[in-house]
């Protein structure tokens, strides 16, 4: 009986173990495939698209979104949001390819924190388009990452802005300028916290090199109140830019929001 029972846990546990192969064999061939041919779906609706941007059905869709006339925020008419209308920005403009939600929220989650940085291409794809949307007649003469703090960097392991912004850059001939803006100061992760309490928090953060004269681009994965771009643009100002803007790959949708601070 005890050996039926030996035998039992064996071939059980030999199964087990076979399943176990299988999933790790599919696992790194889809890692391996993943890296080898990227996604070639639409980062906005997720359907399949031969586009290295957005769908043709979103980006008609995209095109017809106002933003504030400021900031990046989605907004349901033109004109400036309240958020600007309090707190006016020092960045001259600062636009987003798309609302923050659905398959695009899926992408930056998993590039940003499962390491999936082969999503970088795609998303950068994304950014490229919201450049030629925006930006395409501008003269910037640095394109700059918003670093990440140095104990983030570390366990991350590496900054998803640099990553997109490089690639940003080298699509369009732009000089990029990681090293411009410097993060002095380790700061709490701000998602819970509001505009007032960021702008707070982010005073004292950033350094930035000799800018003088620059038309700089900041760039960045996520817009939300502002407060980060709003406290790089000061630094930058501070050290002799003449102007500042800011490009993101998704902005939260304010489109329903009521007049108050942003969180």
């Amino acid at each position: 009986m005890l050996f039926k029972y030996l035998s039992f846990l064996h071939d059980n546990y030999h199964n087990m173990e076979q399943e176990a192969g299988v999933r790790r064999r599919r696992l790194f061939g889809s890692q391996v495939a993943q890296f080898f041919f990227p996604q070639r779906h639409c980062l906005i609706c997720g359907k399949i698209s031969e586009e290295t941007g957005p769908c043709g059905v979103c980006a008609g869709e995209l095109a017809d979104l106002h933003h504030c006339e400021i900031c990046a925020a989605f907004v349901a008419a033109p004109g400036i949001c309240a958020n600007c209308a309090h707190n006016r920005p020092l960045f001259g403009q600062a636009r987003a390819a798309a609302p923050y939600g659905g398959s695009l929220r899926d992408s930056l989650l998993g590039f940003k924190y499962q390491e999936k940085t082969w999503l970088r291409r795609p998303l950068a794809a994304l950014l490229a388009w919201a450049y030629e949307q925006h930006y395409q007649d501008m003269a910037f003469s640095a394109v700059v990452p918003i670093p990440l703090a140095a104990l983030r960097y570390k366990e991350r392991g590496y900054n998803q802005s640099e990553m997109v912004s490089g690639l940003l850059a080298a699509e369009f001939g732009l000089n990029h300028s990681p090293n411009l803006l410097v993060r002095v100061e380790d700061t709490p992760p701000l998602a819970s916290y509001d505009g007032a309490q960021r702008r707070l928090l982010l005073k004292g953060a950033f350094a930035a090199q000799a800018a003088a004269g620059q038309t700089v681009l900041l760039i960045d994965d996520i817009y939300t109140s502002g407060a980060t771009f709003n406290t790089c643009s000061e630094v930058l100002l501070a050290a002799g830019a003449k102007a500042v803007y800011g490009l993101t790959i998704a902005a939260y949708d304010n489109r329903g929001e009521k007049k108050e601070d942003r969180s």
